[in-house]
């Protein structure tokens, strides 16, 4: 059936409708102008290409119920209202919304899943109510992404188009879904990265683009922490989810150190006092109780010295500042047992997490690092 170029003033429906072709085209649109709403439903069947390709649609496009054979192609079609796409079935080899524009999208997971080769370049829509989940929403786009790498295997640069991730995302956050559009945007950064990481591997037949690839390589950690701690930018929250579980197992190790007598004051002065050399030598001489163990309980001098706080000395470690006095005051000792060792040897690691951390989080929110759009 060809309407192509067609003008017509009210609608175009066709309910319970059959279209056969054994090849190109069961029902073409091509550039045609329709004055209200399309229905194609309630078992309407086409078993060869549907074709609205530069269509002008006034109302809304209306795919429900229906059968679609190779597939249906909105390249640059302007839809004034809704596009429905629910219950459909069929082959569905090959769904085109290049450059397609309408005014809201309403679909269902089922419909889209059976389709062989989605594309969405350049597909914008004003508005999403239809069923799906972010995380539905997330696969839907990977089911393009994954068709664009298959399409430009031969072609010239990565094969990834970020615009059908960052319309979704804008919508999302215009809709309210902020949390959604974050979830979004890192899926786009994670594909963006190991699509270029997946060309520049492809690329390395020359000094400099071996030299690009070995760096990509070694940028993955960084990549891989970069998402971890901040979600490549677009969710800085994680930072402090990240934070809090280094200082409760920072604190938590220091206590169970300190209550196993294998911590030490970090002060000269007592180290050299009498009331310690005696505790050290009362251990050395049998005494089960630790030599801090031993000062506190017998030294008036230990009772004004600063408290030994867990939770805040795993404060004191992670937070760069050393403003707690926690640190400073106490050490864990490498002598006293495995534990000692065990917390004097991690202090390094959450140092240095807290100084990344610290400046990590800092940059994303200045806008130095990750992306804001």
């Amino acid at each position: 059936m060809n309407f192509r170029g067609a003008e017509i003033g009210g609608q175009l429906a066709s309910v319970g409708g059959t279209f056969e072709a054994t090849e190109g085209l069961a029902l073409t649109c091509n550039a045609a102008r329709i004055g209200a709403d399309v229905f194609l439903k309630g078992g309407f069947r086409a078993t060869a290409e549907v074709d609205f390709a530069r269509a002008d649609v006034v109302g809304a496009l209306v795919v429900t119920g229906a059968e679609i054979g190779d597939g249906i192609g909105l390249e640059a079609a302007r839809i004034g209202h809704g596009f429905f796409w629910k219950n459909v079935t069929g082959a569905r080899r090959k769904i085109d919304l290049t450059e397609a524009r309408v005014g809201s999208l309403r679909d269902d997971r089922a419909s889209w899943e059976g389709v062989d080769t989605l594309i969405l370049h350049g597909f914008r829509y004003d508005r999403i109510d239809g069923s799906m989940s972010v995380t539905e929403r997330i696969a839907w786009l990977g089911r393009a992404q994954e068709g664009l790498a298959k399409r430009q295997e031969t072609q010239v640069g990565p094969a990834f188009d970020p615009q059908p991730h960052v319309q979704l995302a804008t919508i999302l956050r215009a809709q309210g879904d902020r949390t959604g559009a974050a979830l979004v945007l890192v899926d786009r950064e994670k594909r963006q990265r190991r699509a270029m990481r997946e060309w520049r591997w492809k690329q390395n037949d020359s000094p400099r683009e071996i030299l690009r690839w070995a760096m990509t390589l070694v940028g993955r950690p960084v990549d891989f922490l970069f998402w971890l701690l901040a979600g490549y930018g677009h969710r800085p929250a994680r930072a402090l989810g990240v934070s809090i579980v280094l200082v409760l197992l920072a604190s938590g190790l220091a206590h169970f150190t300190y209550e196993a007598g294998q911590f030490a004051p970090n002060s000269d002065i007592v180290l050299t006092s009498a009331d310690w050399l005696g505790a050290v030598a009362a251990h050395e001489a049998g005494d089960a109780r630790m030599p801090v163990q031993i000062w506190q309980e017998g030294s008036a001098t230990a009772q004004d010295y600063e408290t030994f706080q867990p939770l805040l000395y795993g404060l004191d470690l992670f937070i760069p500042l050393d403003a707690l006095g926690q640190e400073e005051a106490w050490r864990p000792s490498t002598e006293r047992g495995v534990l000692g060792k065990a917390a004097f040897y991690s202090r390094w690691f959450f140092q240095g997490a807290g100084w990344i951390i610290t400046a990590l989080a800092a940059a994303v929110l200045t806008g130095l690092v990750g992306r804001r759009d």
